[in-house]
């Protein structure tokens, strides 16, 4: 799979989540917004510019036979990021991704190490590498997977049907096995679930019902 055909997978998969998703052709260019002439760094060769929902993407090319390689390209891919930060809004900036496609792989090279490398390396953006085409390597649906495309909740409808009032009787268990009266700790949890996201309600009568049920 080109580099271009797996922009496209991301695109729908992007739109299947009903994300507004466009091409950035600026994310790629040489210069930065504002400015004559072409930046004095060294950029990457191929660069595709992308707008995932709320997420600036970069996909780009890397050669894996050489470590000494690798850290120039991904010096490159700085750069382009830097450039790229330049079009986008500040808010944007922090879900910055740079995402990688492997070129073909000699197997007696250490290129799991460097595709290691490359990932632990969060300065200046996220970066995921794609080997596509290797047995070994990751599918595009697999890289998908470990993105912020993923979304694994949508194919579960355990989760959605789970049985809450079996995690509420566990609560109430252990309340009451810390101290808590069966009367308090089942008031408690009413008070956590009607007031969860009003802690300043919830805590005044949470000691309420504490000083009652003494």
């Amino acid at each position: 799979m080109s580099l271009e055909k797996f922009c496209d997978e991301l695109i729908s998969t992007s739109r299947a989540l009903g994300w507004k998703t466009k091409p950035m052709p600026d994310y790629a260019s040489k210069q930065f917004k504002g400015r004559e002439g072409t930046a004095d760094v060294v950029l990457p060769g191929k660069v595709v510019g992308l707008q995932l929902g709320d997420y600036p993407v970069l996909a780009g090319e890397i050669d894996l036979r050489e470590t000494d390689q690798v850290k120039q390209a991904i010096k490159q891919f700085h750069n382009q990021v830097v450039i790229a930060r330049s079009y986008m809004e500040a808010n944007q900036v922090i879900n910055t991704h740079l995402i990688l496609r492997g070129t073909v792989i000699d197997e007696a090279s250490d290129w799991r190490v460097l595709i290691d490398l490359i990932e632990r390396d969060e300065a200046v953006c996220r970066k995921l590498v794609w080997t596509a085409g290797d047995k070994e390597g990751f599918s595009c649906a697999e890289l998908i997977s470990r993105t912020f495309l993923a979304r694994p909740w949508r194919k579960n409808d355990m989760v959605n049907n789970a049985p809450l009032d079996h995690n509420q009787g566990l609560v109430e268990r252990v309340l009451i096995g810390e101290g808590l009266s069966a009367k308090t700790a089942k008031q408690w949890v009413e008070h956590a679930r009607k007031f969860n996201d009003r802690p300043l309600l919830m805590i005044p009568k949470l000691v309420d019902a504490w000083r009652k049920g003494k």
